[in-house]
C-alpha cells in the first residue's frame, strides 16, 4: 500500500509453497536471496536489501517520503508510536482473514472483524 500511495513502481514477486521443485517455490528462491536471515516480505532494491516489514517500510520511506517518518523529534516519536502501535496489533484481526481460503470474497468478514475488535 505504502508503494502504490506514493507512487513507486515495484515487481510484487509471489512464490508457491509447498512444492519445493517449482523454480517460483520459495524454498528454492530463499537461498539465493543474499541476506544472512532470509524471510518473507523482502525489499530489493540496487545493493539493498531488507527483510521484515518495519525495516522495508522505514527503508521505502527514508529514500522516496522521508516527510512519513517525521518532519521533526516530536513527528518521528509520533511515528514511531503509531507504528508500533499499529504493528502489534493490526495482524491479529486481519491476518485470519487475509490468508483464508476464498479472501477475495469473504473480505467484508475482514472488515467487520476489524471493526469489532477496536470497538
Amino acid at each position: 500500500m505504502l508503494l502504490h500511495n506514493i507512487g513507486v513502481n515495484f515487481e510484487d514477486k509471489m512464490y508457491t509453497f509447498g512444492d519445493t521443485t517449482s523454480a517460483d517455490s520459495w524454498e528454492q528462491s530463499k537461498g539465493k536471496l543474499g541476506t544472512a536471515f532470509p524471510n518473507l516480505p523482502y525489499w530489493h532494491e540496487g545493493d539493498h536489501i531488507h527483510c521484515e516489514t518495519l525495516s522495508i517500510l522505514r527503508s521505502i520511506c527514508r529514500r522516496y517520503c522521508p516527510d512519513y517518518l517525521g518532519r521533526n523529534a516530536t513527528e518521528q516519536a509520533y511515528a514511531d508510536s503509531f507504528c508500533g502501535t499499529i504493528y502489534d496489533g493490526f495482524p491479529k484481526w486481519f491476518a485470519p482473514y487475509a490468508f483464508m481460503p476464498g479472501y477475495e470474497s469473504k473480505h467484508g468478514a475482514g472488515v467487520e472483524a476489524g471493526k469489532a475488535y477496536l470497538k
